[in-house]
């Protein structure tokens, strides 16, 4: 028997999509002294976006988080979220002197590679004091050739940075790959990006939002912190207040057609059939489906909107009984692997009935071309939404936990992963787990976080901020659609 139709009466305003950026948007809207019926509309079974966060096996306490993991000091809107929502925040560790560097064969923890004997420390024709340096001064030593004096340039700097000319083009009309190709070795290319980790800052199309990200956001001497419990409960905590002030967040409700109407809009919504009506329409959505929908529903978009390219990535989570890696000192952080696993992240937490057993969770993050290898090992991905859970003895799993042993070595008897997870952020509903200002777009220009793409419908999210790849991207785009669309004061002092 198909489902019933749904029974929604008409609302002033609508919001599509249920991550950070629409719950945010919804809860301030349903907090303000202008009343308004709101609801908000989710393809998904959750809330949260891209900020996922599911229970190490057994351990409801033990939250891992898929997609957002992490925030800075500097990210003041997320920060004030956190505390109005009674949220505990945590220092994060995201690389310690035991992590591990393992590059074409050879495998050193980070506080021994200054002091390793042979001229090379990794086998590359790069010179010992550059491999010594890392990635971020191979880097830095190009801009330093294509831009001089950008040496001590932030992301401010790098934002104004845009404009400048080399080689009879703007920085900004450079892909990074082509840039660098200019001024490095394909060897020390091949280097900086086995080393940094994400092809993303090598390969990205915008060489200026490419090197803020490399050498302003990701330089090091940051310090990071992440919620206790993960960042889905955040937007779950969200989505509970917009219910009690009399909001609404329809899950597994996919609006497939927006349309004018008498009233302002109807948006026909699937899942449980039917259509709803709405005074405006605010799509907070990533670009990919955000793109489907404007098709399906004949609305173009304004000539002069940013064009936000979506980056894929995939991320693996294999589940441990014991730390097994705690041997080699390593009890948080992060390594780098120029194996398909990218990134080895690793955390641990003792159990909730005996603090004596440490539960531990050991996690894969990649992009670029080594999420061909994870997705041959994984059909059971959704299709839409990207996500999977992996039983014990998987073949994603035994291919991750091989690639860590390969990475940290065998000493003694090594534990095998009891099951995890999979999540595809290049799926249909997300598109990537961030966003690229597209080659040509002068990153300094971008005035505006949020966008009109026609009268009574809005787009916000973390595609159209200027702080791509964080939540409090997200956060500002919406907090200025807010303060320009809805009248709302500025949040932050």
């Amino acid at each position: 028997m198909p489902p019933s139709p749904i029974d929604i009466a008409p609302v002033d305003i609508a919001i599509v999509g249920a991550g950070m950026a629409g719950l945010f948007l919804a809860w301030r809207l349903s907090q303000s002294e202008k009343p308004a019926r709101i609801a908000v509309f989710e393809s998904a079974g959750r809330v949260g976006g891209r900020a996922s966060t599911v229970s190490f096996p057994g351990e409801p306490n033990f939250g891992i988080d898929l997609g957002a993991m992490m925030l800075m000091p500097q990210h003041r809107l997320l920060k004030k979220l956190m505390a109005t929502l009674d949220i505990k925040l945590s220092g994060m560790d995201v690389v310690t002197g035991a992590n591990r560097l393992h590059l074409r064969g050879r495998s050193l923890p980070y506080a021994a590679i200054s002091r390793f004997a042979p001229r090379r420390l990794f086998a590359y024709d790069v010179t010992r004091r550059l491999q010594e340096k890392g990635p971020s001064r191979l880097l830095r030593k190009a801009a330093a050739l294509i831009l001089p004096g950008s040496e001590a340039f932030g992301s401010a700097e790098w934002n104004g940075a845009a404009g400048f000319v080399y080689r009879g083009r703007k920085l900004a009309d450079w892909a990074t790959w082509d840039v660098l190709a200019t001024v490095l070795t394909p060897e020390e290319m091949a280097f900086a990006e086995d080393a940094v980790g994400y092809s993303l800052l090598l390969r990205g199309p915008n060489a200026a939002e490419t090197f803020r990200l490399a050498l302003g956001e990701l330089s090091g001497g940051r310090s990071y912190c992440s919620p206790d419990g993960g960042f889905q409960p955040v937007a779950e905590r969200m989505a509970g207040r917009i219910a009690v002030s009399g909001g609404a967040v329809h899950l597994d409700h996919t609006v497939t057609a927006i349309a004018r109407s008498a009233q302002g809009m109807v948006l026909s919504v699937e899942g449980q059939g039917g259509t709803v009506e709405a005074r405006k329409v605010v799509l907070a959505l990533p670009v990919r489906p955000l793109r489907t929908l404007l098709e399906k529903s004949g609305i173009e978009q304004p000539s002069d909107l940013p064009a936000p390219e979506p980056w894929p990535m995939l991320t693996l989570a294999a589940c441990y009984a014991s730390p097994w890696w705690a041997r080699n000192g390593i009890a948080a952080g992060h390594s780098v692997t120029d194996l398909p696993a990218r990134q080895i992240w690793q955390f641990t937490k003792a159990d909730a009935r005996d603090a004596t057993i440490r539960r531990s969770v050991a996690m894969a993050y990649c992009d670029g071309r080594h999420m061909v290898f994870w997705r041959s090992l994984l059909p059971e991905l959704a299709r839409r939404h990207g996500f999977a859970v992996l039983a014990e003895g998987h073949s994603a799993l035994e291919a991750f936990h091989g690639q860590m042993v390969e990475v940290h070595g065998k000493h003694g008897a090594i534990s095998k992963p009891i099951g995890g997870f999979a999540q595809d952020w290049g799926a249909p509903a997300y598109g990537g787990a961030s966003h690229v200002w597209d080659r040509g777009i002068d990153i300094s220009g971008i005035k505006l976080a949020s966008h009109t793409l026609a009268p009574g419908i809005h787009v916000c999210g973390e595609a159209w901020s200027n702080n791509h790849g964080w939540i409090e991207g997200a956060l500002e785009s919406a907090e200025d659609l807010l303060q320009r669309e809805f009248g709302l004061d500025a949040w932050l002092a």
